[in-house]
C-alpha cells in the first residue's frame, strides 16, 4: 500500500489494470455461453439434416433396386422364359434353351446392379428353377416370407443375415405374370449391401469425427462403424440414441456413444425398413471453435494486461526521456556524427524540438553529400572526355562513353539523329545481355531496332532541336511517351529490371549541329549533376566528330591508293595480253579436244540415265499397282464392316419381333396336343410338322440373336482343353451318335486370357457344323457349290478330330477337322460372310458369328478343305490381351 501511495507510476499501472481486464472478463464469458448454445443449435440442425438425406438415398437405393427386379420381371425375355419353363417338361429342348436364356439374362443384371443372385422360383413348389448362381437351382423357398408375399406383390424383406450367403442382404421379390395375368413364377435377388453402406460411410458435411450407421430392432449394427470396421451383425449398440430410435422417437440430443465418447447426434427411427439411422459427431470437434474462442479471450486478457502494463510505464517515462535523448543527440553532433537522430514519438513541444533538430542534421548531412558528390563526378566526367577524345572511330567513342559511366554507377545510351530528321534511333547502350533480353520480352520491344519520333514539344524535341539538358527524377515519364499502349502496364518491372530510377537528357552538339543525344541514367543521379553531364555530352560531340573526320580522311587516303593501284594493273594487263596472245591458239585446240571428250562422256551418262529413268518408272507401276490393291483391298473391308453392322441391327431387331409370335405358335401346337385325344393321322402329321418348323425358326432366331448381341469378351484366365471338353458334352444333333469324335489335346497348354462363354460358342458352331456335313445327306459337287445325295466324305467312317496345340510362345491353335462332303474351292473365301449357305439348314449366321468373336479376341480362323475328302477349320487364339498386328503369322 505504501508503494502505491509513494510511486506515480504503480497508481496508474493498477487504474488501467482493472479498467482493462474487468469488462474484457465479462464479455468473455458471455459470449462463450451464447457462442456454446449457438454450436449445439447449428450442428444438431445439421446433423438431422444430414440424417433426413440419408433416409432419402436409402429409400431411393431400395426403389432403385424394386425398379430393377420389377422391370426384369415384365421383360418379354423373363415372361417368354417362365411361361415355357411352366408348361414344358424338363428334357424339352426348348426348355433348355430358354433355362439358359434366363440364366445370361440374369448375369446382365448381376454385372449391372447391386443383387446378386436373381433367381426365378416356381410359383406352386417353391424351387428355384433358374438362377444367374447355377448352384442355387433345385433349392427350396417355400416357406420364406418373400415368396409368399412375391407371389402377389413386390415385397422388401428386413436386412438379415443370410447363410447362403454368408453375409448380410436383403431381398427383392415380385410376381412373373403372362399376358392374361397368370402368374408363372416369382422372381427374386438378394441385393448386395456395399451400396447401402458406401451411403452411410460418405461423410460429406460431417466434419472429422462425423459419422452414420444402421441398428436393427434387436440394436444389432447393420453398417459398419468408421471407428471399428468390420463390425456389421458383430455388435450391438445399445446407447441412448439408438434406444430412442428403437422406441420409435426421432429427435437430436448429446449423449455418449458405442465407443463411450460425448457426442451430438441425431436419432431416427425409419418404420417402413424396420431399423433404426444415427448421425453423430464427437463434441470436441463440434465445440472446438468455441473453446478456441474461450483460449483466445484469456490469450488477448493476458495481452492486454501486458500492453496495459506497458503503456503505463512508458507513460510514466515520457517526461525524462526526450530530454535525456535532447542532450545525448546534441552531444553526438559535436562530435561530427551527423547520421545521429533524436528517436522520440512525442508530440509536444519536446516532440518538435527533437523533430527540429533532426531535420537540421539531415539537411546539413544532405548538403555535404550533395557537394561531395558533384565534386566526384565532375572529377570522373573530365576523365572520361579525355578519354573519348582520344577515341578514332564512333564504336571506340561509344565504348569509351560507356565504360567511363559505367564506371560510376550509371548507364548510358546514345541516340543518333535518322536521316528524315523526325526520329532518333539507338545506337549503343550499356545494359547486361541477360537483363535487356529478359526486359524485352517483358515489354515486347527490341532494343536494337528501337526508334522514337520527335514530336513538337516532348522531351526529345526540347534536347535535340532546342538543345536544352534535361533531369528526369522518374525515368517512368519519359519512357512512357517512347512505349507502345501495350506495353506500359509493364514498365515499372522494366524500370527495375534494369536499374533506371533517374535521367538526365544531354543533347550531342557540334556548333549549332545537334547529331543526336546521350542519356545517363540510373540511380542517385540529381539536379546537381546536370552540368557534369552537359560539359560531358559536349565533349563526346566533339569526339564523334573528330572520329567522323578521321574516317573521312582514311577513306580518301585508301581511294588514292586504290587508283595508283588499278593503273598499275593496267599496265601490266597490256603487257601480258601481248605475251598471252601467242598462247591461245595452242589453248583452242586443246579446248576443242577437251569438247569433243566431254560431249563423249555426256552422251554415255545420258544413255545411262535413261536406263535408269525406264527401271524406276517400272518400279513406279509396280509400287501403284500395289498400293490400288491395298486401297481395294481396305474399300472391301469397310464395306463389309457395314454390311455386318447393319445386319447386326436387323438381326437383333427380327429376331426379338419372331420370338414371341413363334412362343404362341408353340403354346398353341402344345394346346391342340393335350386336348385333341385321338386326332386322325392327318392332324398329327400336320401337328409334328408346325413344331419342328417352329423349332426350326426358334434355332434361327436364336442365330440371329446371337449374331447381334456380339459384344466385346470379358477376358479372364481360361483353360482352352477345358472349354472344349465342356462344349463336346452339351453338343447333341440328329445323327451325332453316329459320328466318332476324336479328341487330341495337348495337357500342357498354358492357359489364356479369353471369355470362355464366346469360346464355348465359337467350338460348339464349328462342331456343330462338321457334324451336320457328314451326317446331312448332300449329292457330289456340283457347278456352284451345291451338293447331292450322299452322306459323308472319305469312305471308312464319321470321324470328326479336334486337336489343340501350342503354336508358339503367343498362340494357341484349336483344329476341328470333319470326313464331311468338303467345300468347293469357290465358296471358302464366302463362308464367313453373314447370310452365305450352300444347305437349307440355317441362314448363314453360325461361322460369321465365329469369325466375329475369334477376331474380337485378336485371333484367326482358316478353313482348308477339299471335296469329297472333308473340311478343317483352324482357330488362332493369343495367350495375352494384345491384339496381333494384321498380316502376322
Amino acid at each position: 500500500m505504501e508503494f502505491l501511495q509513494t510511486s506515480l507510476t504503480a497508481r496508474l499501472l493498477t487504474l488501467f489494470l482493472l479498467l482493462a481486464i474487468v469488462p474484457l472478463a465479462v464479455t468473455g464469458l458471455l459470449a462463450y455461453e451464447s457462442g456454446r448454445q449457438s454450436i449445439v443449435s447449428n450442428v444438431e440442425a445439421h446433423l438431422e439434416s444430414v440424417a433426413i438425406l440419408k433416409e432419402q438415398e436409402i429409400d431411393s437405393w431400395v426403389h432403385h433396386l424394386e425398379h430393377t427386379i420389377t422391370w426384369l420381371a415384365s421383360s418379354p425375355q423373363t415372361t417368354s422364359g417362365a411361361a415355357v419353363l411352366a408348361t414344358h417338361t424338363a428334357g424339352d429342348p426348348q426348355v433348355l434353351a430358354s433355362h439358359d436364356a434366363l440364366v445370361a439374362e440374369f448375369g446382365r443384371i448381376t454385372d449391372l446392379e447391386h443383387v446378386s443372385p436373381v433367381f426365378l422360383v416356381d410359383s406352386a413348389t417353391g424351387q428355384i428353377i433358374a438362377s444367374s448362381d447355377t448352384s442355387w437351382e433345385g433349392q427350396f423357398r417355400d416357406t420364406e416370407p418373400w415368396f409368399i408375399h412375391g407371389k402377389t406383390v413386390t415385397y422388401v424383406s428386413d436386412i438379415r443375415h443370410s447363410l447362403a450367403l454368408g453375409q448380410p442382404t436383403m431381398v427383392i421379390a415380385t410376381p412373373v405374370k403372362d399376358d392374361r395375368g397368370q402368374l408363372l413364377g416369382v422372381l427374386a435377388g438378394h441385393a448386395n449391401l456395399e451400396g447401402l453402406s458406401e451411403i452411410m460411410m460418405e461423410r460429406s458435411g460431417l466434419g472429422e469425427t462425423g459419422e452414420t450407421y444402421l441398428v436393427n430392432t434387436g440394436n444389432l449394427l447393420l453398417t459398419d462403424l468408421r471407428f471399428e470396421p468390420g463390425v456389421t451383425f458383430r455388435k450391438w449398440a445399445f446407447t441412448e440414441g439408438v434406444n430412442r430410435a428403437l422406441a420409435g422417437e426421432s429427435g437430436v440430443g448429446l449423449y455418449p456413444d458405442y465407443r463411450e465418447e460425448p457426442v451430438i447426434g441425431s436419432y431416427r427411427w425409419l418404420a417402413n425398413r424396420h431399423m433404426a439411422l444415427l448421425a453423430e459427431m464427437d463434441q470436441a470437434e463440434a465445440f472446438a471453435p468455441i473453446v478456441a474462442l474461450r483460449n483466445a479471450v484469456l490469450q488477448i486478457g493476458l495481452a492486454v494486461a501486458l500492453v496495459v502494463a506497458g503503456l503505463t510505464l512508458l507513460t510514466a517515462r515520457t517526461i525524462t526521456r526526450p530530454v535525456h535523448q535532447l542532450v545525448v543527440g546534441a552531444q553526438e553532433i559535436g562530435r561530427g556524427n551527423l547520421a545521429h537522430r533524436i528517436e522520440t514519438g512525442a508530440r509536444d513541444e519536446i516532440g518538435q524540438l527533437a523533430g527540429a533538430f533532426n531535420d537540421m542534421t539531415a539537411n546539413l548531412s544532405h548538403s555535404l553529400g550533395e557537394a561531395a558528390h558533384g565534386q566526384r563526378t565532375l572529377l570522373a566526367l573530365s576523365q572520361a572526355a579525355q578519354a573519348v577524345q582520344r577515341a578514332r572511330t564512333p564504336e571506340q567513342v561509344y565504348r569509351a562513353i560507356g565504360d567511363e559511366v559505367a564506371g560510376l554507377g550509371y548507364h548510358a545510351l546514345i541516340m543518333h539523329m535518322a536521316e528524315d530528321g523526325r526520329h532518333v534511333a539507338l545506337v549503343h547502350h550499356t545494359f547486361e545481355s541477360p537483363l535487356l533480353e529478359a526486359a524485352e520480352k517483358l515489354a515486347g520491344l527490341s532494343a536494337r531496332d528501337y526508334r522514337a519520333e520527335v514530336r513538337p514539344g516532348d522531351h526529345r524535341y526540347q534536347v535535340l532541336i532546342g538543345g536544352n539538358t534535361i533531369f528526369f527524377e522518374h525515368m517512368s515519364e519519359p519512357m512512357a511517351a517512347g512505349l507502345p499502349k501495350l506495353a506500359r502496364p509493364v514498365l515499372t518491372r522494366v524500370s527495375a529490371m534494369l536499374g533506371i530510377e533517374q535521367g538526365i537528357y544531354a543533347p550531342l552538339k557540334m556548333g549549332a549541329d545537334t547529331q543526336g543525344m546521350m542519356i545517363v541514367t540510373g540511380t542517385g543521379l540529381t539536379e546537381a549533376d546536370v552540368p557534369a553531364v552537359t560539359t560531358f555530352a559536349n565533349q563526346a560531340a566533339i569526339a564523334l566528330e573528330n572520329a567522323r573526320l578521321y574516317q573521312e580522311l582514311q577513306r580518301h587516303a585508301a581511294q588514292l591508293e586504290q587508283r595508283v593501284a588499278t593503273r598499275t594493273q593496267e599496265l601490266d594487263q597490256a603487257r601480258r595480253a601481248a605475251l598471252n596472245m601467242m598462247a591461245d591458239a595452242d589453248d583452242a585446240r586443246r579446248m576443242a579436244e577437251q569438247a569433243n571428250e566431254d560431249l563423249r562422256r555426256e552422251i554415255a551418262e545420258r544413255i545411262r540415265a535413261e536406263e535408269e529413268l525406264k527401271k524406276y518408272r517400272d518400279q513406279l507401276e509396280e509400287l501403284v499397282e500395289e498400293r490400288t490393291g491395298e486401297l481395294r483391298e481396305a474399300q472391301e473391308r469397310l464395306i463389309r464392316q457395314e454390311k455386318l453392322a447393319i445386319l447386326g441391327q436387323l438381326a437383333g431387331g427380327v429376331g426379338h419381333e419372331l420370338r414371341n409370335p413363334l412362343g404362341a405358335i408353340k403354346n398353341a401346337t402344345y394346346f391342340l396336343n393335350m386336348v385333341l385325344e385321338n386326332p386322325d393321322l392327318d392332324t398329327r402329321e400336320m401337328l409334328e410338322v408346325l413344331d419342328k418348323e417352329v423349332n426350326t425358326a426358334e434355332k434361327i432366331i436364336s442365330g440371329l440373336l446371337d449374331y447381334a448381341r456380339a459384344r466385346p469378351p470379358t477376358r479372364r484366365k481360361v483353360d482352352v482343353n477345358q472349354v472344349v471338353r465342356e462344349t463336346l458334352s452339351r453338343t447333341s444333333l440328329p445323327g451325332a451318335p453316329r459320328v466318332e469324335v476324336v479328341p487330341q489335346l495337348d495337357e500342357d497348354l498354358p492357359l489364356i486370357l479369353a471369355d470362355p462363354d464366346q469360346l464355348s460358342q465359337v467350338f460348339g458352331n464349328i462342331i456343330r457344323n462338321g457334324i451336320q456335313a457328314m451326317t446331312t445327306p448332300s449329292s457330289p459337287p456340283q457347278a456352284g457349290g451345291k451338293q447331292g445325295a450322299q452322306v459323308g466324305g472319305k469312305q471308312g467312317g464319321l470321324r470328326l478330330t479336334i486337336t489343340t496345340a501350342l503354336e508358339s510362345p503367343e498362340w494357341v491353335t484349336v483344329s476341328v477337322a470333319d470326313t464331311g462332303a468338303g467345300i468347293p474351292e469357290e465358296n471358302l473365301e464366302k463362308i464367313f460372310e453373314p447370310l452365305f449357305t450352300t444347305r437349307a439348314k440355317g441362314i448363314g449366321l453360325g461361322l460369321a458369328l465365329v469369325k466375329t468373336l475369334v477376331e474380337g479376341h485378336g485371333g484367326t480362323i482358316r478353313v482348308e478343305s477339299q471335296v469329297g475328302e472333308g473340311s478343317t477349320f483352324t482357330v488362332r487364339l493369343p495367350l495375352g490381351t494384345s491384339t496381333p498386328a494384321k498380316g502376322e503369322a
